[in-house]
């Protein structure tokens, strides 16, 4: 399984939480929802009640140098691929007329499902430029999405953020219909072994990891089938490249701790992804 988007999360994991407190940060401005002008249409089928916008809180874009260690990390140092066209065949085989992406950053999957005329709609408290239309900006802990209305609903490397993930996994439930297919994805605590000298919080618990999601999945879900992966995501040649790698994860120090580790070295990314059925 492949897992490029598990870093992804963990970059918005820094950016948009904090360790010592609630792990979901309110937006500085709320969304304005509004009614699309064009194709109204579209979205009908949600509820009247569902409110879409067009214009999200702004994102907050990390400083130069995080931007620049960032960009080589994936341009330069990543050997492998994203996890969304996986998952799309996945829940594209299970023949879905509509789709949720919970906590959907720019909307990957939901980009890959629409073309096959899969209604979708992605959620997220603060979406990145770019990302995709129809966009409800919402708190995973209480969707504005009606009850049973969809076939499909993801959550992928997302329901960390939330100091009780039951709760996300809860709302993810009302919103399948019965027989609905959900899918949860999340990195093991103990990924990145080859850097756990400059790690600080290597292999410190999270609230929804690989170690526990099967249990918190199964207390809302039946059905529940776990899929374990793990494989090397990145290489970083030299000192120089572990401390982009640093940076790009905001790590304090990155230069020191960047001595701590041996190079050339693979970076090892694991996890689980889980499917179940409401």
């Amino acid at each position: 399984m492949v897992v490029a988007d598990c870093l992804l999360s963990q970059v918005r994991w820094r950016a948009r939480s904090e360790l010592g407190g609630d792990r979901v940060r309110a937006p500085e401005e709320p969304c304005e929802p509004h009614r699309p002008k064009l194709s109204s249409d579209t979205y009908r089928w949600l509820s009247d009640d569902v409110t879409v916008s067009e214009s999200p809180v702004p994102y907050e874009l990390p400083d130069e140098r995080v931007r620049g260690a960032w960009a080589r990390l994936m341009s330069e140092y990543l050997v492998t691929e994203g996890l969304e066209p996986a998952f799309a065949r996945r829940i594209r085989a299970d023949s879905p007329e509509s789709f949720a992406e919970l906590g959907a950053a720019t909307g990957p999957i939901s980009h890959l499902l629409e073309p096959d005329g899969i209604r979708c709609v992605a959620v997220d408290l603060n979406p990145p430029p770019g990302a995709f239309s129809p966009m409800v900006c919402a708190d995973l802990r209480q969707l504005p999405l009606p009850t049973a209305r969809f076939d499909a609903v993801s959550a992928v490397n997302c329901l960390y953020f939330l100091d009780d993930p039951s709760v996300g996994v809860r709302e993810a439930h009302r919103v399948l219909r019965p027989g609905g297919l959900f899918l949860a994805s999340a990195p093991s605590r103990y990924h990145d072994p080859e850097l756990r000298h400059a790690l600080p919080n290597w292999g410190e618990r999270s609230p929804f990891d690989a170690e526990e999601v099967a249990e918190i999945v199964a207390g809302s879900f039946e059905d529940v089938v776990v899929e374990p992966w793990e494989e090397p995501a990145c290489y970083l040649r030299d000192q120089a490249a572990v401390t982009d790698y640093l940076v790009a994860f905001k790590i304090p120090d990155p230069g020191e701790r960047a001595t701590l580790v041996e190079t050339p070295t693979y970076v090892t990314k694991s996890g689980v992804n889980v499917w179940a059925r409401r």
